[in-house]
């Protein structure tokens, strides 16, 4: 057995790298233009290889910032986890499932260049909120799943995490409280959800549940107005159900987007401790 050594958080050296491109859409491709995909790179200075955490962002799959957790991501890179901070083609640029090709895209391209950013391609792990929490969902319960992984480079590498963090995230979006024709959910599956109800299945974690789900961690505010916590109920029934690995915390008085104020909180050691079981402590 091999176990990769983390460093003390009070002796590392982080590195912020930014606005680094992972994939390129050409001008013949519907909705994308000349679009970019860009992530943030923070790279613990060690010399032996790292575990990733990929981080998606929510947003209601309309807004993208990937650079706004930084402050709070540090706390993983300091404990020597490589972090990236992605992004993925909003609602209107592009439709469901567009948004999951685009972050198994982005695990493809570190597995493709692992040596390059130092990264343990062995132990790559996501975690998201919001929206970002149903992309990160999704790309563990449609592990070793081929009709998601859409097309570009690097499709010879694998997509599949090794663990997933879902903080709030949509998860069922026929129980959203707003499913009007114009809500985050019909504009992402470019319909009213109440009548697209076969990609709104296809984009449901729960759909896609099997033996190669990977480790969950589910957290979840019980004063959420955004999205109820219910949606996080359901997702760890389902696991459950499944005998799939989860741990599920519900925080008290936790409104949504309490990610901003996890660094006063424990919220983010569980999440630590939850990756350092998952990405650092396997057997080789």
């Amino acid at each position: 057995m091999n176990k990769i050594k983390l460093n003390n958080p009070s002796n590392s050296f982080v590195e912020l790298y930014t606005d680094i491109v992972f994939r390129q859409f050409e001008n013949n491709q519907p909705l994308s233009g000349n679009k970019q995909l860009k992530f943030d790179y923070l790279q613990p200075k060690t010399d032996y290889s790292t575990p990733l955490i990929i981080f998606i962002k929510g947003g209601g799959f309309l807004n993208m910032y990937k650079s706004k957790y930084l402050p709070q991501l540090i706390y993983f890179a300091q404990k020597g986890f490589a972090i990236a901070s992605i992004e993925y083609r909003t609602s209107n640029e592009a439709k469901f499932p567009s948004q999951l090709y685009d972050v198994k895209a982005a695990v493809r391209y570190f597995r493709a260049n692992a040596k390059r950013y130092n990264i343990d391609s062995e132990n790559i792990g996501v975690w998201g909120n919001s929206a970002g929490g149903n992309l990160a969902s999704l790309l563990g319960t449609t592990n070793n799943n081929k009709e998601f992984e859409g097309q570009g480079e690097h499709l010879e590498f694998s997509s599949e995490v090794k663990a997933v963090v879902d903080w709030y995230g949509v998860i069922d979006m026929l129980k959203m409280p707003d499913t009007h024709p114009d809500s985050p959910s019909s504009l992402l599956v470019g319909g009213h959800v109440v009548e697209e109800w076969e990609k709104v299945k296809q984009a449901n974690p729960i759909t896609h549940i099997n033996q190669y789900t990977p480790p969950f961690l589910i957290m979840h505010g019980d004063s959420d107005q955004v999205v109820p916590v219910q949606q996080s109920h359901l997702l760890y029934q389902a696991l459950k159900e499944k005998n799939r690995n989860v741990e599920y915390y519900v925080v008290e008085g936790g409104e949504h987007s309490f990610l901003q104020f996890s660094t006063k909180t424990n919220a983010l050691s569980i999440v630590y401790d939850f990756f350092r079981k998952h990405l650092c402590e396997a057997d080789y």
